[in-house]
């Protein structure tokens, strides 16, 4: 959307979205905000209101933010895993609701559905034409899901902590890197 010559994001949210996530979900991003991590914090509604009511959907207007740093391959994707990293680790300690902790949709995944969600997507990663390392990539995201499905997750942690502990996640870590060198 553009207005003024000033450029936005609509988010238009599914049936599925309570009030109470999405309020849950904008208090998290003001928090990064104050915690040095870019996140753009929705306009406020004539009415003061962060989002507005449209028949059953939310829907929220924010700034867009220009950048050159999508996720669109995997040197960019590189570059974004410790920005990542530091998101999940400043959330770790912030105290939000309940709704706020359990998504009904985005990236959660019931238990049984871990293992075939990760396959749907590394089917999708692998009709990109990979390098060998890219498909490597692919096949331990396959077995990480698994590992996970089956209750083999040998570590857990933050980033931070489990780079600290130079366990396998480090070691892991370490080799990944070694790709894109």
């Amino acid at each position: 959307m553009k207005d003024d010559g000033k450029r936005y994001v609509v988010r238009v949210y599914g049936p599925w979205q309570t009030t109470g996530r999405l309020a849950a979900m904008q208090d998290n991003h003001r928090f990064l905000a104050t915690a040095d991590i870019p996140h753009a914090i929705p306009i406020a509604t004539r009415n003061g209101s962060s989002w507005a009511t449209i028949g059953d959907r939310l829907v929220e207007v924010e700034p867009y933010v220009e950048t050159e740093a999508n996720m669109d391959n995997w040197a960019r994707l590189e570059a974004g895993l410790p920005l990542l990293g530091r998101i999940h680790s400043r959330l770790r300690a912030y105290q939000t609701t309940a709704e706020g902790h359990h998504a009904p949709a985005s990236n959660s995944l019931a238990p049984e559905d871990i293992v075939p969600g990760v396959q749907r997507e590394t089917r999708r990663l692998r009709e990109w034409h990979l390098t060998d390392a890219e498909r490597d990539l692919a096949d331990t995201a396959d077995e990480l899901a698994w590992r996970v499905s089956e209750g083999r997750l040998l570590e857990a942690g933050t980033h931070d902590e489990l780079m600290a502990r130079s366990g396998d996640y480090a070691a892991m870590f370490a080799a990944q890197a070694e790709w894109y060198r």
